[in-house]
């Protein structure tokens, strides 16, 4: 025995009717005129009148006929002898002056009696009149007045115009040519402000739970989504819905780093704010971009890391980089070379390079780092190997990249070495390090220099290298008392062994440097390319202290006493070689006791470098919003920045979005204080399936100096979009505070927003948005009833007739109306009266049947085309005992749809349909659903060889486009039901396609039937050709090719049938029409697979019955 949900899958048809659209209403049977009193003619009341003729006869005096009137019909009749028509008797009136008399005479009767008939043929109507108005005092809808929405265009150089509440616009004439305008119905003012920019954000939610963020500019065309698409649907590429990567940026002078091996480690010691604790150990460098204000865009270190470290008391950032020695230099914010798309690059309000770090969006992380806020923030830089150098002794300016004589040919104890660098002795050192290469210098420096000594032991051997010293001192404040040697220190200019040196000088060099006075950086110095009196810092200096000639002594006792040895011995040298000469010509090795021979001094080496290398480290440290520092930390979001920290503002490492759907709107013009009106042309039917958003559900707000500046609900002056979901005016008041320079938004505008706390879908579609505007209704002239318009308000007032104000307004250039007007009805005319009214004695204002839902929708929603009752039936499951559905269909001729094949009714009207049927129609126990039909699409796959002559570009789209009408004639042709529960034969569509006279043949035709919901029943309960088909067209090379581009996923069928109640077969907007080139077919081969070599649960279901 059936169960109640198989005795509905078996004979629920019975119970379920096609239901009923607009037109079907009134059955032809019922309307007034369907049985006339007199239904003939003019041509038929000739011929009954030439039929009584006949036998009208003449009759002599003896009584014998003598012929009739017949006769007096002749010239109406033609060379057959039969009568003319209707038309042709209408033609002969109009156009003869020269009738018979009797004639002319039965057409002036038959013209008479036609007023009476045509009184006779209006009894039905009088007779319903009579009891509907009379005895049943049953009333007749009113009038109700239509309305338009108005764009204002101000005229240049205007400001804000205030129009009165009445204030009335032309709007040409009726057809008796009556002038008609519309008025205001409240006080407008029309601002000179226009859109000059929307943009939308969104925070979704991915399959794997993470919440990522998006970003779109409104794309020009058709319209978009209000508050972007799903950004993981088919929709979102078109939207432009791309990915946004939040975080945060720092700009400070210490990043100035140009060159060298750079290493960069940044602290942030954080502050925990929202969301959950970061779990310990949290390894960011996957989903982290570390990027520089390089010298050639944004430069992206090879190697970086970004660890969350939450051991210590407050959670730390660490983030750290390194640039190697071919790596762009770090430089200076430049707009021209940092602004880009790819996300909002911060400017600094001070010459800095800048760091940018962005968590990328689909780790999921942004929520987590918008809930850590910044509380210090430590840089530490070092760079190593800078040649990059202004380099000078006391003579001039010498080229780092030659050998350079540090003290001048002719070095002098005194002597000094300069050395400059701007990146170098801007910052507050930490490290300095001056490595250099000697040029020349002599293998063995005593072994040289021996001949300027009297004599040499192993003292001086152990003295003489190291006797060779300098004094290093720093310039600033335009003085060189700041020694990194030290009070008595000294720099040994030569390394025990080989020709390079290096020293290296640490943070307490530097604090003795600067005991007792300030050291600070100077990110504003000037570079300098030599060295000068004026200079005030910049500059390092070596300063040649040794050796002088009472350092080089044993005991007391110098080396060198008769000519002393300082320096590197140029002053010594000429003397020295005379004594020598002079000793060398007096010598004689025979001589008793002459001694060794004389041996002539070399000449002295001039200290020359063919290498000269620093490196150094500095630090900066600042708290987020100090005006003092010279750093600046910057939050990152969606689609600009703020400085943060600034006002007791948080410094969040993140400004991701509210969880929710954002629509940004900019406003050129706009001057604050004031209301800012927006006429939204939006697509009813394009929302999703989910309620209309409450009030609590939309929040608007500006944006300020501080942030945005959330409104109350006074605010929203006027929303005539119900949550937008129809076309209507938005009017905000916007406080004084609003501002048109935030770097959190595209500049010189003034921004509102609106935050929508549900799924962005839930929303129609906008074709424009347009600004200054305001609503206007059908105002009738003054001594004039509104019923008296019933004609004009039932055809209501078309798109751009409205042009102009009535008085002309000084401001105001032109109006623009985009839309026809809406809303409008005429006093009720008798066929709507009787129409109602009939159903009315049916129905008696109660629901109880499917006939009296369907009729009761249609009667009170004039936006509804069909409705469907479907007893025992949901929208998931069409076997459920005790729950009607109300499937409804939208009028398309009275609707924006964006889709017209697949009309879809606005939430705002669905609801209103439920709320009619729950207060009071219909059962209070009574469970009712009002629900949109489900769309099957029907896809066709061809092959077409076109004729010849026949371009395949055009007739392609040309064939797409006949399709789409034969599978959904009423898309395109006003009248055409919408069918429910329909079929459509391959064959069928095959040949309507080769009928076509612009197709030459077919190759392929396959057609696809797509429906939602689950496989149906087992093989038992399937039909083959309409279920599943026998058989396989494998195409080859599937690798290389795209869903929905080169192929479908699927199988063609033979049959599509509507799956479900609620289903309508449709066409697919885009149909795969491949033309074909005589010749150019070929034969594959396939071979056909029969129902034993398919597979259960892949080619087809299975189920026990």
């Amino acid at each position: 025995m059936l169960d109640a949900a198989g005795l509905l899958d078996r004979y629920g048809a019975l119970l379920r009717a096609g239901g009923t659209n607009r037109l079907q209403r009134t059955p032809p049977a019922l309307e007034p005129d369907y049985v006339r009193p007199d239904e003939r003619n003019l041509g038929e009341l000739f011929a009954n009148v030439a039929a009584l003729a006949a036998e009208l006869r003449f009759h002599t005096e003896s009584g014998q006929a003598a012929g009739d009137w017949a006769p007096l019909f002749d010239p109406l009749r033609d060379g057959a002898g039969e009568l003319l028509n209707t038309a042709a008797l209408e033609a002969l009136a109009a156009g003869r002056d020269d009738l018979p008399p009797q004639l002319a005479l039965l057409f002036a009767f038959f013209a008479a009696y036609g007023h009476i008939r045509d009184e006779f043929d209006r009894l039905p109507a009088r007779h319903l009149t009579h009891w509907y108005e009379g005895i049943l005092k049953l009333d007749r809808a009113a009038a109700v007045p239509d309305q338009v929405h108005l764009v204002f265009e101000m005229a240049p150089g205007a400001d804000r115009v205030l129009l009165e509440s009445g204030t009335s616009f032309e709007a040409g004439t009726d057809a008796q040519g009556r002038p008609l305008r519309y008025a205001l119905e409240r006080e407008t003012v029309i601002s000179p402000a226009l859109v000059g920019q929307v943009a939308r954000s969104l925070t979704a939610e991915d399959p794997q739970g993470r919440l990522r963020l998006f970003r779109a500019e409104a794309p020009g065309g058709a319209g978009f989504a209000t508050f972007g698409a799903d950004p993981f649907g088919p929709e979102a590429a078109a939207e432009g819905m791309t990915e946004v990567d939040p975080g945060f940026a720092l700009a400070d002078p210490v990043l100035r780093l140009a060159e060298g091996e750079r290493q960069i480690a940044v602290t942030l010691t954080l502050a925990q704010v929202e969301s959950a604790a970061p779990p310990p150990g949290l390894t960011l460098t996957p989903f982290v971009t570390l990027e520089f204000s390089g010298a050639e865009g944004w430069l992206v270190p090879e190697e970086f890391s970004a660890e969350l470290d939450v051991s210590g008391p407050d959670p730390v950032l660490n983030l750290t980089a390194a640039l190697p020695v071919e790596a762009p230099a770090v430089v200076d914010f430049d707009p021209a070379l940092h602004v880009d798309e790819t996300a909002p690059a911060p400017r600094p309000d001070r010459a800095a390079p800048v760091l940018r770090c962005l968590v990328k969006s689909p780790s999921g992380h942004a929520r987590l780092w918008n809930g850590l806020a910044v509380t210090d923030v430590q840089i530490a830089v070092e760079a190593d190997g800078l040649t990059d150098l202004v380099v000078q002794n006391d003579e001039r300016t010498l080229d780092p990249a030659k050998p350079m004589p540090l003290f001048t040919q002719r070095p002098r104890i005194g002597a000094n070495f300069y050395v400059g660098a701007q990146e170098i002795f801007a910052k507050r050192l930490d490290r300095l390090s001056v490595d250099f290469t000697w040029d020349g210098m002599p293998q063995d420096l005593l072994s040289h220099y021996a001949g300027y000594f009297d004599w040499t032991d192993s003292v001086l051997a152990s003295v003489f290298r190291p006797s060779f010293t300098a004094v290093v001192d720093m310039l600033d404040r335009r003085s060189w008392d700041h020694r990194l040697t030290g009070p008595v220190g000294v720099l040994q200019l030569f390394a025990p062994q080989g020709e390079s040196q290096g020293i290296s000088f640490g943070a307490a060099a530097f604090d003795n440097a600067y005991a007792g006075r300030a050291y600070e950086p100077a990110p504003d110095l000037a570079e300098a390319d030599r060295y000068g009196t004026g200079i005030k810092r910049g500059f390092l200096r070596l300063r040649l202290t040794g050796p002088r000639n009472e350092d080089i002594a044993n005991g007391g006792v110098t080396y060198a006493q008769d000519v002393p040895f300082e320096a590197f011995g140029q002053d010594a040298f000429a003397r020295r070689y005379a004594k020598a000469a002079i000793a060398l010509a007096q010598y004689d090795s025979e001589a008793p006791g002459a001694g060794p021979e004389p041996v002539l001094p070399n000449e002295p080496w001039t200290p020359m470098l063919s290498e000269l290398r620093l490196g150094y480290g500095s630090h900066s440290q600042f708290a987020p919003g100090d005006t003092q520092a010279a750093g600046s930390f910057f939050t990152i979001g969606v689609f600009g920045y703020t400085e943060a920290g600034g006002g007791g503002a948080l410094a969040r490492l993140a400004d991701a979005p509210p969880e929710a759907a954002v629509l940004h709107l900019g406003l050129e013009g706009f001057t604050p204080p004031g209301t800012a009106s927006f006429l939204f042309q939006l697509q009813e039917g394009t929302a999703g399936i989910a309620a209309p958003p409450g009030p609590e559900e939309l929040a608007w707000s500006y944006l300020g100096a501080e942030g945005w500046v959330e409104l109350p609900a006074s605010a929203l002056v006027a929303d005539e979009t119900r949550g937008f979901q129809t076309p209507g005016v938005v009017a905000v008041a916007v406080g004084h505070d609003a501002v048109q320079d935030s770097t959190l938004m595209p500049a010189g505008m003034t921004w509102l927003r609106v935050v929508l706390q549900a799924p962005p879908g839930v929303a129609a579609r906008t074709a424009a948005v347009d600004a200054p505007a305001a609503t206007a209704a059908f105002a009738p002239p003054e001594g004039s009833a509104l019923a008296d318009f019933s004609e004009h308000l039932t055809e209501g007032l078309a798109a751009g007739t409205i042009t102009r104000l009535s008085k002309r307004r000084l401001g105001i250039k032109a109006v623009r109306q985009p839309q026809p007007s809406f809303g409008g009805r005429g006093v009720e005319a008798d066929a709507g009266y009787f129409e109602r009214n009939a159903e009315r004695l049916r129905h008696r204002n109660r629901a109880v049947t499917p006939w009296d839902f369907e009729r009761r929708v249609l009667e009170r929603f004039p936006g509804v085309f069909k409705a469907r009752a479907l007893p025992h039936s949901t929208a998931e499951n069409d076997a459920a005992p005790g729950v009607l559905s109300i499937v409804i269909v939208p009028n398309l001729r009275a609707s924006q749809s964006a889709n017209p094949l697949e009309p879809r009714a606005g939430e705002t009207l669905m609801q209103e349909i439920r709320d009619f049927i729950t207060d009071g129609i219909a059962s209070p126990f009574a469970d009712i659903q009002v629900v949109h039909p489900v769309y099957e699409r029907v896809r066709v796959d061809a092959g077409i060889a076109f004729r010849p002559g026949r371009d395949p570009g055009f007739y392609s789209e040309q064939l797409n486009g006949d399709i789409q009408r034969f599978l959904s004639p009423w898309a395109f042709e006003e009248g055409r039901d919408i069918v429910f529960g329909t079929r459509i034969y391959r064959s069928e569509l095959l040949k309507f396609v080769e009928d076509r006279d612009y197709v030459d043949y077919v190759t392929r035709f396959d057609v696809y039937h797509a429906f939602d919901g689950p496989p149906r029943d087992g093989i038992g309960n399937m039909e083959v050709g309409l279920d599943f088909v026998v058989g396989s067209d494998p195409e080859p090379a599937l690798s290389a090719m795209t869903i929905g581009e080169d192929f479908i996923v699927g199988r063609p069928v033979q049959t599509a049938a509507s799956a479900r109640a609620r289903a309508v077969l449709v066409s697919h907007p885009q149909h795969f029409i491949e033309p074909v080139f005589p010749g150019s077919e070929t034969c594959t081969g396939v071979t056909q697979l029969s129902i034993g070599q398919m597979i259960v649960g892949l080619d087809f279901q299975s189920a026990a019955s």
